[in-house]
């Protein structure tokens, strides 16, 4: 026999706000997702329908382990993070002490953006990149390029 299921009445998508940490460093972050109490942003409308909006709870916490695991500190390094979404990792490699740009097509900017002020004082950067488009690189070498669940179309 089949069984209904259904979603809490209150649960909808919209805007959440969350708070992790890396290495016992606190940071704060936005992304779509299933909440019931949606936070009112302004400007993030074009990113909604977006994966990169989406958090990935599961692949996000196996890349930070495995980021655990691969350096003793990333204080003093320079990161990319290419196809960031959200940010996430950028940022809890921010709060860390890096340096980082989080990076993304031109509609999640804004959202990695909002990602930024929400954690004043780290060196962390949101900035437009497409791969496919060589007057879009970065001017800089960096010590450590991350990604996680990233795909890529031109068509």
């Amino acid at each position: 026999s089949s069984r209904l299921v259904r979603a809490c009445p209150m649960s909808q998508m919209g805007w959440k706000k969350e708070v992790q940490s890396f290495r016992g460093h606190q940071f704060e972050f936005l992304h779509f997702d299933v909440c019931d109490e949606p936070e009112e942003i302004e400007g993030l409308e074009d990113a909604e329908g977006m994966l990169g909006a989406c958090f990935w709870d599961e692949a996000s916490s196996l890349m930070l382990n495995f980021l655990k695991e691969s350096k003793n500190s990333y204080a003093t390094s320079t990161v990319i993070e290419l196809g960031a979404g959200c940010g996430f990792l950028g940022v809890a490699l921010a709060a860390e002490g890096a340096d980082v740009w989080v990076t993304e097509l031109g509609p999640l900017v804004p959202l990695m953006q909002a990602n930024v002020e929400l954690n004043p004082g780290l060196r962390l950067k949101a900035a437009e990149l497409d791969w496919s488009r060589e007057d879009q690189h970065p001017d800089r070498i960096f010590d450590v390029v991350v990604m996680c669940e990233v795909s890529m179309s031109t068509t």
